[in-house]
């Protein structure tokens, strides 16, 4: 099927049903946040579903923790065996499972809640759409999360500036199988592939997604049906985004590092000034003193020796 008659069908296909979401709150979840997030949850996913044109696997249970288990036991039982400890939410398309862990939200690259929610659907609805045992690069789950909970904002240029200033981007070929452990590889692997996915995105037609779907489906290989979905193999993407997304926040980066050094020396300056001023008003006040104690001080007449005043006769 042809790239434009994919994309009518799709655009004739019906809205799919809001998804039943069965919603489970851990201890320390209040009961009016599981609430909450039983309203929401169906139509945040309904949404995801409609963002990449797949079904939404129904039904599905929703774990709410107040935070990720710190005992690797508890996180077998719990079926997470394996998780960072840094994780804000995680995805298990086999279970049609979803984790959401609060006490993760506001540290990079999660904010909201519904955001939260609509990355791990994310993964959910690819991770159901394609057929078992397909291995969907990391880098390209991860960033099409990324693009489906949110655009691009100044949180992620922070982080893209500052992989540009102190480190440099990951290969593809790291961010395959596999995603970084530590906490800051791990930021930087989520701005990057944010960025790259996003680059990729608004370079395709609508539907980009749901075409690969169907190109994994059809038993062809990622990189292939990626390059028939997108237009564009993964290497030369890498290459296009090195070239004419990275370099600009290289630049940025560059101008950011300047700015922040001219600031530094700036406030160096009307440091050093003060601390000048200061010391010179101190030095003010103590001669102003000293004369104030001069003045007050009795007038002490010495007479003279009678020898002197014998001569002077």
């Amino acid at each position: 099927m042809s790239a434009l008659l994919l994309a009518v069908a799709l655009a004739a296909a019906p809205a799919p049903a809001f998804p039943v979401v069965r919603v489970h709150p851990g201890p320390g979840v209040s009961p009016a946040a599981a609430r909450e997030l039983a309203e929401e949850a169906p139509v945040v996913l309904h949404r995801v579903g409609r963002r990449l044109a797949l079904p939404v696997p129904a039904p599905v249970d929703l774990h709410v923790l107040a935070g990720l288990p710190i005992d690797e036991k508890r996180r077998r039982a719990l079926g997470l065996a394996g998780a960072p400890d840094w994780a804000s939410g995680i995805a298990v398309p086999s279970r049609r499972e979803i984790w959401l862990f609060l006490d993760r939200l506001g540290i990079y690259p999660h904010r909201e809640l519904p955001g939260l929610l609509a990355h791990e659907g994310s993964h959910l609805v690819l991770g159901a759409a394609v057929p078992p045992g397909t291995r969907i690069p990391h880098w390209y789950d991860e960033g099409l999360a990324m693009v489906v909970e949110r655009d691009l904002s100044l949180w992620d240029q922070m982080e893209l500036a500052r992989l540009a200033l102190f480190s440099k981007p990951i290969p593809l070929a790291e961010l395959r199988d596999r995603w970084p452990r530590a906490a800051r590889r791990a930021r930087a692997a989520y701005a990057q592939s944010f960025s790259m996915v996003s680059y990729a995105e608004d370079h395709a037609p609508p539907g980009a997604a749901a075409r690969l779907v169907a190109r994994l489906r059809a038993g062809q290989p990622f990189d292939a049906a990626f390059a028939l979905a997108y237009g564009i193999t993964p290497a030369e993407l890498e290459r296009r985004w090195r070239e004419h997304v990275f370099s600009r926040w290289l630049r940025y980066a560059v101008m950011m590092a300047g700015a922040l050094v001219n600031g530094l020396m700036a406030g160096l300056a009307i440091l050093a000034f003060l601390l000048v001023r200061r010391r010179r008003r101190r030095r003010l006040a103590e001669w102003e003193d000293d004369e104030e104690e001069i003045a007050r001080a009795p007038i002490v007449r010495v007479p003279p020796r009678h020898g002197r005043r014998a001569e002077d006769e």
